[in-house]
C-alpha cells in the first residue's frame, strides 16, 4: 500500500467571486521537449505579469535553458507587460539560455520584447 487513497475526488464549489469570469491571462507550458513551449493568451498587464514571472522562474529552476514563446494571442495594454516578458527574457538569457518569441504583429511589425523597447 502506498498510502494513496483510492477513490473518487471530491473538488470544492468555485467561489461565487469567480463564477461567470473569464480569466485575464492564460498560459500553457509544455516542458515535454526542448524547447519549453509556453504559450500565452490574454491580458499581460503588470498584474498578470508577477505570476508569469514566477511559473518561467520556476521552470528555469527545473533546468530548462530553451524557451519557445508564442505570445501571438496576447494583448499588453501597459508598460508592465513589456517589462515583464523583458524581465523573462533577461532572466532566461542570464541564466544560459535562450528565447524565441513568435512574431506577434502590431499592425504589420513582428515584434519582440526587446525591439519594443528599443533594443
Amino acid at each position: 500500500m502506498t498510502g494513496r487513497k483510492e477513490g473518487t475526488a471530491s473538488m470544492a464549489r468555485p467561489s461565487p467571486c469567480w463564477m461567470g469570469t473569464e480569466p485575464l491571462l492564460e498560459v500553457w507550458i509544455d516542458v515535454a521537449g526542448t524547447p519549453v513551449m509556453v504559450h500565452l493568451s490574454g491580458v499581460l498587464d503588470r498584474n498578470t505579469g508577477a505570476n508569469l514571472r514566477t511559473v518561467v522562474e520556476q521552470v528555469l529552476g527545473e533546468g530548462h535553458r530553451a524557451f519557445s514563446m508564442d505570445i501571438d494571442h496576447l494583448e499588453v495594454p501597459d508598460t508592465g507587460g513589456i517589462v515583464t516578458l523583458l524581465d523573462i527574457e533577461r532572466s532566461v538569457l542570464s541564466s544560459g539560455g535562450e528565447v524565441a518569441w513568435s512574431h506577434a504583429r502590431t499592425g504589420s511589425t513582428a515584434m519582440t520584447p526587446s525591439a519594443a523597447c528599443g533594443g
